[in-house]
C-alpha cells in the first residue's frame, strides 16, 4: 500500500498501467471496490513532475530560512 494524504491505496504498476485499488484511510466518499486505471507514461510523467515540484519547494523554503 501507498499512502497519499491520509489515504492509502494498491498500486500495481504494470507495463503499460498503473491501477489504484482497495482504498482505505481519511477518505471523503469511500471509493470502496472503485480502481483507477492510468497510463503508465502518464503516471510516470505525473510523479516526475510532483518530484521536481517537492524538490524545488523544499530548496525555496530551505533559502528563506
Amino acid at each position: 500500500m501507498d499512502l497519499c494524504g491520509g489515504t492509502y491505496a494498491v498500486v500495481a504498476k504494470r507495463n503499460d498501467t498503473v491501477t489504484f485499488s482497495d482504498f482505505a484511510g481519511d477518505i471523503q466518499g469511500k471509493p470502496k471496490g472503485k480502481k483507477y486505471v492510468f497510463l503508465r507514461s502518464n503516471y510516470d510523467e505525473v510523479v516526475q513532475q510532483m518530484t521536481e515540484l517537492a524538490a524545488d519547494h523544499r530548496r525555496r523554503n530551505t533559502q528563506n530560512k
